[in-house]
């Protein structure tokens, strides 16, 4: 999906990796609802054929797919081109939202993060893991998170 994403940055807000050009927030869920529109549309193929690979009763020469290439053709010749595509409504309606929230986030963070960099000085044995837990529950919102350093000595 980074690929996806990126092309769409630059066909929308010709935002290229690295130019120091900033998205705002609505830009980048833009961008990642339509990433996470095209992914599915691609991999959709390859996640029908792998759960009837799974979830076939037979093995060895009982099973009705024997392998990848044999099931794809085996579907399209007993269902049709569009059964490869079988449950993509199901995965549009769950992918595209939850990408355009992860890059709407993941962006500013990026933002933020080259902002309040410089006040945590590194040198080259150290490095920042930035790490952010939510965890729903029945009882309401828990959500943590750390900025971390970590050092190798020599």
């Amino acid at each position: 999906m980074f690929t996806t994403k990126n092309a769409f940055d630059v066909l929308l807000w010709k935002k290229h990796e690295g130019d120091g050009k900033t998205l705002q927030p609505w830009q980048s869920m833009v961008s990642g609802f339509l990433a996470g529109t095209a992914s599915p549309v691609c991999t959709g193929p390859f996640d029908v054929v792998k759960t009837r690979l799974m979830a076939q009763s037979g093995s060895g020469s009982d099973a009705k797919y024997k392998r990848m290439v044999h099931a794809i053709r085996t579907i399209f010749a007993e269902e049709g081109l569009f059964a490869l595509w079988k449950g993509l409504l199901p995965r549009h309606m769950r992918i595209p939202p939850g990408q355009a929230i992860m890059w709407g986030v993941v962006d500013q963070v990026a933002i933020n993060s080259e902002a309040i960099m410089p006040l945590f000085p590194m040198d080259h044995t150290s490095f920042w893991i930035i790490s952010v837990h939510a965890y729903p529950s029945s009882g309401g919102k828990q959500c943590g998170g750390a900025l971390l350093q970590y050092s190798c000595n020599e």
